[in-house]
C-alpha cells in the first residue's frame, strides 16, 4: 500500500516514521534515494509525543524531505540541523496533536486540508475515541481521497472471511487473552488497546465510498499472537447526502455584547471569562480532562467539510456553576460534495 500513497499526505501518530522508506522514491544526481516529489507533494506528520521528534526529524531528512515544525502546536520546539535544500524538496510538517478531539485539531492540520491520503499505522489503538478520529479523517480528506491503514486489532473470530493468513491460531483463546490484558497494557503501553476491532470501526462510519481490508494472524512470536493485523484502504465518497452535526457545548465566555448571545446578557462575560482561564488547569485535572476555556464553536466552524455552521450562545446563569459554563449550541451541515 505504501508505494501507492500520493499527493498531499497526513499521517497520524507516525512515531519515528520508519515507514517513510516504503513511499515512492527516486534516485537523484548525487546518488541519494529520496522521496519522489512527483508522487508526494506535501507531508504532514501529526504526532503528540514530542520525545519522538528527534528521530522523526532525522528519518524525514534521510528520505529527502524538507522538515519544518508547527510552532503554534509546539512553541517550544528545538529546531534540528536541516540538510541543505535542493530543488523539488517535499515539505514535511511536524505538528503536535491528535484528531480524536474535534474541538482541538491543530490549526496547521486544518490549513493544509483537504488531503489526498490520510495514513495510520499502529496509531488508532492509542486514540481516546477511534470513531471520532475516523470521522475527522473523513472531514479532512478530499472527495475520493484515501485512508490507508495498518493496525493491530482483536483476534478476528474463527471463519472470518477477511483473514488471509490464519496460521492455525486459536482465535477464541487469544481474543480472550487480549481482553484480559488490555486494561494493564493500555497503562504501560501509552494508551494502546490490543482488543479494538479497528477495521470494523472504520467500515461502519458513514462517508466512505468503499472500505476494503484484510486480516492477518501472524505467528512470529508471543507478541504477534496478541497483535493480529488489519490492513486496508477506505475511499471517501465523492457524493453523499448532506448530514448534520447538532451540538451543545460549554465554552469560554463570549466577549461582552456579542450579537450571538441570545440569553443571559446581564452576566459579566469578561469577569467570568477571566475566572475560567484562572481555574482551567485545576478544573481540567478534577473534571476528567474537561476544558472550560475552549472556543468550540469556532473549532467546529474552522474544520473543513461543512456547507454551513450556525450557532448561538447562552450565558445560562442561576448559580456559580452555570455562570462558569456558558453554552454554545447549533448545527453544522456536512458538504454534499
Amino acid at each position: 500500500l505504501w508505494p501507492e500513497i500520493s499527493g498531499n499526505v497526513l499521517e497520524l501518530g507516525p512515531g519515528f516514521a520508519e515507514s517513510l522508506r516504503f513511499l515512492a522514491h527516486v534516485t537523484i544526481s548525487d546518488g541519494s534515494h529520496v522521496v519522489d516529489s512527483n508522487t508526494i507533494t506535501s507531508y504532514t506528520a501529526l504526532e503528540p509525543n514530542v520525545f519522538l521528534y528527534d528521530q522523526l526529524h532525522k528519518n524525514a531528512e534521510t528520505n529527502g524531505f524538507c522538515v519544518e515544525y508547527d510552532h503554534k502546536s509546539y512553541p517550544n520546539c528545538k529546531e534540528l540541523g536541516t540538510i541543505p535544500t535542493r530543488d523539488n524538496m517535499v515539505p514535511f510538517n511536524i505538528v503536535r496533536g491528535t484528531l480524536d478531539d474535534p474541538d482541538n485539531i491543530p490549526q496547521c492540520v486544518l490549513d493544509n486540508a483537504p488531503y489526498d491520503t490520510v495514513l495510520t499505522s499502529f496509531s488508532l489503538c492509542t486514540v481516546k475515541d477511534p470513531e471520532a478520529t475516523i470521522k475527522n479523517i473523513i472531514r479532512l480528506l478530499k472527495p475520493g481521497g484515501a485512508h490507508v491503514f495498518i493496525e493491530h486489532v482483536r483476534q478476528p473470530p474463527p471463519g472470518d472471511k477477511r483473514v488471509t493468513e490464519d496460521n492455525n491460531v486459536n482465535a477464541v483463546l487469544w481474543g480472550k487473552i487480549q481482553d484480559w490484558i488490555t486494561p494493564l497494557w493500555s497503562i504501560i503501553g501509552h494508551g494502546c488497546h490490543v482488543n479494538r476491532e479497528t477495521g470494523e470501526t472504520i467500515a461502519k462510519v458513514e462517508g466512505w465510498k468503499s472500505v476494503e481490508y484484510k486480516n492477518v494472524r501472524p505467528v512470529i512470536d508471543l507478541q504477534s499472537r496478541i497483535m493480529p493485523l488489519s490492513i486496508g484502504k477506505a475511499i471517501k465518497a465523492a457524493n453523499s447526502s448532506p448530514t448534520f452535526d447538532i451540538f451543545i457545548k460549554h465554552i469560554l465566555h463570549p466577549p461582552p455584547r456579542d450579537p450571538l448571545v441570545v440569553d443571559g446578557g446581564h452576566i459579566n462575560g469578561a469577569f467570568w471569562g477571566r475566572m475560567q482561564k484562572l481555574v482551567s488547569p485545576v478544573w481540567n485535572f478534577f473534571g476528567h480532562g474537561c476544558y472550560s476555556t475552549r472556543e468550540t464553536d469556532t473549532s467546529i466552524a474552522d474544520t473543513p467539510g461543512w456547507d454551513s455552521v450556525e450557532y448561538k450562545y447562552a450565558r445560562v446563569g442561576g448559580d456559580i456553576l452555570s455562570d462558569f459554563l456558558p453554552m454554545t449550541f447549533g448545527k453544522a451541515i456536512k458538504n454534499s460534495q
